[in-house]
């Protein structure tokens, strides 16, 4: 009964970010409302001119996660995280991870185009990534819903938190300085029946890492008129 009770009691800030546009921090100075046909982010922009023919190195800087508001980690406390400082530990964590994975995915393309380097060139892509929002799941309430045998406790849940991740991104010529592409998105990890994911605090947070990773890893290597797959929304899985 705590768990439905919470769900009246505590704002839909879970649902409404599901609806939110992505947020314009780091990208003040683009249209954060342009959409790629092609590309399945929030916001994505191609500059008209750029020609990825030009370039053969990609360098990926470390992830931001300083933009993150301050107080967004009130929203994430639990037995793990007691502070603000052990938020932005478990976020710095995650951010890493989040490279990791894309230096990762971008090596191991099919006929990858490109190589990774350790610092900018003519010839280089400059990849900027920072978080903007970052929420975790909450283990032990998760733990108690899965246990719990009232029916509708599970949709509670959500309502009050739902992990998910948002991140800006900015593309650039490593000699020039230009700017190429931007992209922005919010995402939320697969919906499962069970959801074991959801039972330790960032694994969440890793697996919508893992999928931005596969889908810029393609979007590098795509031509640029080419579909990049958006992946799936739903699982019978359990992780």
């Amino acid at each position: 009964m705590l768990l439905l009770l919470l769900a009246f009691v505590l704002p839909g800030c879970a649902l409404q970010k599901r609806i939110d546009p992505v947020q314009n921090t780091f990208l003040e100075d683009v249209d954060i409302t342009s959409k790629e046909e092609n590309l399945p982010f929030g916001h994505s922009w191609l500059a008209k001119d750029s020609d990825r023919g030009n370039y053969s190195k990609v360098y990926i800087e470390p992830i931001r996660t300083d933009l993150i508001p301050a107080e967004d980690w009130k929203a994430n406390s639990n037995s793990v995280i007691r502070s603000e400082a052990d938020y932005r530990r478990e976020v710095k964590l995650v951010a890493t991870y989040f490279r990791d994975e894309l230096v990762k995915e971008i090596q191991n393309y099919p006929q990858t185009r490109f190589q990774i380097v350790s610092k900018a060139a003519a010839d280089t892509i400059v990849v900027r990534i920072t978080f903007t929002e970052v929420e975790f799941s909450q283990p032990v309430v998760r733990a108690a819903a899965l246990a719990a045998p009232v029916p509708g406790v599970g949709v509670a849940v959500s309502a009050v938190s739902d992990p998910h991740v948002a991140f800006a991104a900015r593309f650039s010529d490593g000699g020039t300085g230009k700017l190429l592409a931007t992209i922005a998105d919010r995402r939320f990890p697969p919906t499962r029946i069970v959801d074991l994911n959801k039972l330790t605090v960032t694994s969440s947070a890793r697996e919508v890492c893992a999928i931005w990773a596969k889908i810029i890893a393609e979007g590098l290597n795509s031509d640029k008129l080419t579909k990049v797959k958006q992946q799936g929304s739903f699982s019978l899985l359990p992780w």
